[in-house]
């Protein structure tokens, strides 16, 4: 058993509802106006239908490698050290492309350092990619600073919407970005699934060429028509994501720290997405008790380093001491969980706990 699966939302009804087709040009022109509404997008933008939010970010950066750092000696970026795989390891292979590569770090509150990367972001500097909102912990970052930053700078800006498009409200093209992309499985679109939304003037390369002019390759019409439904129904849902998914994380909150002893909640006083809560539960070994919660409850539980930053690691760089950063668990609620299944959770978290603490004493973390 993996112990550090991604996270994976059930897919709603509405995206297998359009997924039933019909699979025409014309359909899925008018279907991708599900995609326009959420992001309140211009008729000038362009949008491309990917596989994963990792295709489309690699396509963002090696589209400013390609259009930029390459004929303009721009050949600097900058990235967080919040970000996931797919946005690490492409910055990693442009160094290797001769490119010079900046991770900012994030502060104890969980923010991205905003005096340090405003001092890296010169004039060198091709493109920010930054996340909007960290999957781990929760925190909504400063992206419109950031991006107004970058763009006195002379610099592209991509903001990586994975963990913050459907839960809270913010428009495409008040962000200051010049790309978004984001990862159909978690607006609850089938897997294989995801998006990329350029602005009219930035430089865009197809990642696989052939065929379309901004993507190459076989066209797959259902998923992309799912993705479709999805974001319709995120759209819809949006208004009661924000706020019933904040009570349900409250709720959440409140009765874990009454049910289990010396439980906190990390980042209570930050700005947060509504579903995402990060918790330390004492006496317990974070791996061991995710290990004894994934088959056992509708309510996600993750501590990374599947695709993302690992909990711990990147709890200890914020400068959490490591035995707190071993003993925390990040909750992720969906639109389809209820009140009752967080009560059932809790109750889950403290059987277990109670379970494990004999265990876990003395234990090296």
């Amino acid at each position: 058993m993996d112990q550090n699966p991604p996270l994976t939302f059930p897919v709603c009804q509405t995206a297998i509802d359009w997924a039933a087709g019909p699979y025409d040009d014309k359909t899925l022109q008018q279907k991708r106006g599900a995609i326009d509404a959420l992001l309140s997008c211009r008729s000038t933008d362009r949008f491309v239908f990917t596989t994963s939010g990792a295709e489309a970010i690699s396509q963002t950066l090696f589209s400013a490698y390609l259009e930029v750092a390459r004929l303009t000696g721009k050949t600097h970026f900058v990235t967080t050290a919040i970000e996931e795989a797919a946005t690490l390891q492409m910055m990693q292979r442009l160094g290797g492309l001769g490119c010079t590569i900046h991770v900012v770090p994030v502060t104890r509150d969980g923010i991205i350092d905003l005096k340090q990367i405003e001092s890296l972001i010169t004039r060198k500097i091709a493109l920010v990619s930054m996340s909007m909102a960290s999957g781990l912990t929760g925190v909504i970052q400063p992206y419109k600073e950031i991006a107004d930053i970058a763009r006195a700078k002379g610099a592209l800006i991509h903001l990586d919407a994975a963990h913050a498009l459907g839960r809270f409200h913010f428009a495409w093209h008040e962000t200051g970005a010049d790309y978004m992309t984001f990862d159909g499985g978690l607006i609850h679109a089938p897997k294989a699934t995801g998006g990329l939304v350029a602005s009219a003037s930035a430089p865009l390369a197809p990642l696989i060429v052939g065929g379309n002019r901004w993507r190459g390759g076989p066209t797959d019409p259902e998923r992309e028509l799912a993705l479709y439904g999805a974001a319709h129904a995120a759209h819809l849902y949006l208004d009661a994501m924000s706020l019933e998914g904040a009570r349900l994380r409250d709720q959440f909150e409140t009765q874990l720290v009454a049910a289990i002893p010396g439980a906190a909640v990390l980042y209570q006083d930050q700005l947060r997405s509504p579903n995402v809560s990060c918790v330390l539960l004492p006496r317990t070994h974070q791996e061991t008790l995710l290990y004894y919660l994934q088959p056992k409850t509708p309510i996600l539980t993750q501590i990374g380093g599947h695709y993302a930053p690992h909990l711990k690691q990147l709890l200890m760089k914020q400068g959490v001491d490591p035995t707190t950063a071993a003993r925390t668990l990040s909750v992720v609620f969906h639109r389809m969980v209820s009140s009752g299944d967080v009560t059932e959770f809790v109750e889950a978290l403290r059987v277990q706990v109670t379970r494990l603490e004999p265990l876990t004493k003395g234990l090296a973390l």
